[in-house]
């Protein structure tokens, strides 16, 4: 399962997180997903509490938060915000593209008690 070593990965950032603020648990973490991430929110969700038992984070709740998908059109040069079935520049319909975001996992924040 995919999803699983990455929130062993995730759970390690939040031992250290913890640890350098002497926090005695994590009650909630966010992390963002971005469209192109590999990750399903329901994955994430089945992986986290497997990871997170025994830890700092065992009680933690878990928001995931879905990061829109960000392109630069090459021929008009136009940001725009779309969705990984139109990968198209809106404007001027070409294909011609950079993907600017849309492939991140991260820790976007933690509440802890101390």
């Amino acid at each position: 399962m995919h999803e699983l070593s990455i929130c062993q990965r995730i759970i390690d950032q939040l031992k250290q997180i913890a640890q350098a603020q002497s926090a005695t648990a994590v009650t909630q973490v966010t992390i963002q997903l971005g469209p192109f991430s590999g990750i399903t929110s329901a994955g994430f969700h089945n992986a986290f509490p497997v990871a997170a038992a025994g830890t700092i984070a065992s009680d933690a709740t878990l928001v995931i938060e879905t990061l829109p998908l960000k392109i630069l059109c090459k021929d008009c040069n136009t940001k725009q915000e779309t969705s990984p079935q139109q990968l198209h520049c809106q404007k001027c319909n070409s294909t011609n593209i950079q993907i600017l975001n849309g492939d991140e996992i991260q820790i976007h924040g933690i509440e802890i008690t101390s």
